[in-house]
């Protein structure tokens, strides 16, 4: 197992650990073993492929493989039992275009600034595809969401950046079923590209408006005789806090049928590389950008809180030689996936990362003491009162989590995640738990603060017209 004997080489060369306060802040990734660049010399064993695979809005307890009681993800399961699945992913952002630029960069959205339609990556960021392109890897990219356009930076480092399906406004693509073009577009690359690859596929139909074709459509609820459907889901105001039970639960499992519907194809996308003999040689990391929230917290959809059902996401890692069926309870972040692909395939890892790769602890290294964060710039109270605010953010220290508001209309929380997984008893009354606090604004001190970089292309009406389905950061 390469990767895993690349851990081991770091281990060896790492200096003794810094104090533990440092560790908690989150200390940057060690250094890596030497890039493989390509084909492979006399002796030497071919560098492995990767395809990095992201679902949107997919919650992680909304897949078998994470304890759902329906069948919604038997693919995906499958692929949880040849691989690792990690029990505690947290995503950086609740919402797609700061989520997936954490993910692809590896750092915090306050860092690469990601966190408004009006803005990009910056061309100084380093990419995924930035470093193994340099590798000598051929690097390409499907997207099909609108805030996945090239346009927003993300394409940096790709041979070939495939956003025709994340083209057009919101409300398009909210009604758009694009998961066989994706795939058929995935099949086609196959047919050419070499080895080394890398493949980023980005898949957007969990996302709502949630019309799965049939018969996923009533996969998960024959029996219900009522009209709702999740038409104009940001808008349509039959789909509210206070709607009928039996509805809620249609619409439930509408998703649950988006869900089974995707991975119909990532089904599809893992037999087509079985039949290819690629699976062997490939390195397959699969995860989501945030989930949804059906009023567990009084709202619906995405991007306005920092709750659990936003935040906890699957991820999914399989190694050729690896390790299969294992769990791993030690939480890991979405920028630490940047860091963790390069591992695997003896990539070195560029400046700037600020995630740090998890396979030493898949060896036996002990468990992570550092704190994972997350932010977002759309927090609000309620949708239909407008009363958004300007930030939230949160921070997860040990089986505690603290988010801070900063409108001062909204107080800080606390909650003890080991007792009350769903965040319904705040705890920030507690003198004793007050520490937590002071620790929270010491971490997010150590995140660097960077210069947006406007986003070109958006026209004035585009903007208008997104402001008024709550896409536009503040």
């Amino acid at each position: 197992m390469r990767a895993f004997e690349a851990a081991r080489r770091r281990d060896r060369g790492r200096a003794a650990p810094a104090a533990i306060l440092a560790l908690l802040l989150g200390a940057a990734c060690g250094p890596s073993t030497e890039p493989d660049q390509g084909a492979p010399e006399d002796g030497r064993e071919p560098a492995l492929n990767a395809i990095l695979i992201s679902i949107d809005s997919l919650r992680a307890d909304h897949l078998g493989c994470y304890g759902y009681e329906r069948d919604t993800s038997p693919a995906m399961d499958a692929l949880a039992e040849s691989g690792v699945l990690f029990e505690r992913a947290t995503a950086q952002a609740p919402w797609t275009l700061p989520s997936h630029a954490s993910l692809l960069c590896s750092q915090h959205p306050r860092t690469h600034q990601v966190t408004a339609m009006d803005r990009r990556l910056a061309p100084s960021a380093t990419t995924l595809a930035d470093a193994l392109k340099a590798a000598g890897y051929q690097t390409h990219a499907i997207v099909s969401g609108p805030f996945m356009q090239a346009r927003f930076g993300m394409d940096s480092g790709f041979d070939t950046y495939d956003d025709e399906m994340a083209a057009g406004d919101h409300d398009e693509s909210h009604r758009a079923v694009t998961s066989p073009q994706i795939h058929e577009r995935a099949v086609a690359i196959l047919d050419q590209v070499s080895e080394p690859f890398f493949l980023f596929l980005h898949y957007w139909d969990v996302h709502y408006d949630y019309a799965p074709p049939e018969p996923w459509d009533r996969r998960f609820d024959l029996d219900y005789e009522g009209q709702l459907d999740a038409s104009g889901f940001a808008h349509n105001e039959e789909i509210h806090a206070g709607m009928d039970a039996r509805d809620l639960e249609h619409l439930i499992a509408l998703y649950d049928g988006e869900i089974a519907w995707v991975d119909h194809h990532i089904g599809l996308l893992l037999e087509e590389l079985e039949r290819r003999g690629l699976s062997e040689r490939t390195v397959i990391v699969l995860t989501a950008d945030h989930g949804d929230e059906f009023f567990e917290h009084g709202e619906k959809g995405h991007a306005h809180s920092l709750y659990e059902e936003l935040l906890h996401v699957p991820l999914i890692l399989r190694m050729p030689g690896g390790p299969a069926g294992e769990r791993e309870d030690d939480r890991v972040q979405l920028i630490d996936v940047m860091p963790a692909i390069l591992d695997a395939l003896d990539v070195e890892a560029p400046a700037g990362m600020q995630g740090r790769s998890p396979l030493p602890r898949l060896e036996g290294a002990p468990p992570s003491i550092r704190t994972y964060l997350s932010e977002t710039t759309r927090a609000r109270r309620k949708k239909a009162r407008g009363n958004r605010m300007h930030l939230a953010e949160c921070a997860y220290m040990g089986s505690h989590k603290v988010i801070h508001y900063a409108s001062p209309r909204r107080p800080d929380e606390i909650f003890d995640l080991a007792a009350d997984p769903g965040e319904l008893h705040d705890l920030s009354g507690d003198p004793a738990l007050a520490y937590l606090l002071d620790l929270f604004t010491a971490c997010w001190t150590t995140v660097p603060e960077g210069t947006p970089t406007s986003s070109e292309g958006l026209d004035e009406a585009t903007l208008e017209r997104l402001d008024g389905l709550g896409y536009v950061g503040d």
